[in-house]
């Protein structure tokens, strides 16, 4: 996480600014319910309103209950 990276960097004398490499996927975002769909999963995303998660969730979980993989990508902020 974030905390541990940044503190990682201090503790061994880099740049703090530099902490986030290997951290961050961005610009392209990363399309993970294509990479899942195109690997016969079940998937959903990006879901972006939390209103929107429990429906996502309960189809999900039948389809998980019918035998197939499933996946929600859901977009969380940084803190």
């Amino acid at each position: 996480d974030w905390e541990h990276q940044i503190r990682m960097a201090k503790l061994r004398g880099t740049p703090v600014a530099r902490a986030h490499i290997g951290m961050d996927m961005s610009d392209p975002d990363p399309d993970f319910a294509s990479m899942a769909k195109s690997m016969g999963w079940y998937a959903e995303g990006p879901i972006d309103k939390p209103k929107d998660v429990a429906a996502a969730l309960k189809r999900a979980i039948a389809k998980v209950k019918a035998g197939t993989p499933a996946l929600l990508d859901t977009l969380t902020q940084k803190r």
